[in-house]
């Protein structure tokens, strides 16, 4: 506790190496550079492909 009467609380460190969610970002971020889409259509539509590439769940 300190003087001005907060506390401080430490959290674990984050790794993002190991957080699933980080994971599945990269492959989407890798597979839209693969892609290449330079417009609003193009974009949505590389996300709709690359979408039907994960599992459910």
């Amino acid at each position: 506790m300190c003087n001005a009467g907060c506390w401080f609380l430490f959290l674990p460190p984050h790794s993002p190496d190991l957080n699933p969610v980080e994971m599945a970002f990269s492959k989407l971020r890798a597979r839209l550079r693969r892609i290449g889409a330079r417009t609003v259509t193009g974009f949505f539509a590389a996300i709709a492909k690359i979408c039907d590439l994960y599992a459910p769940g």
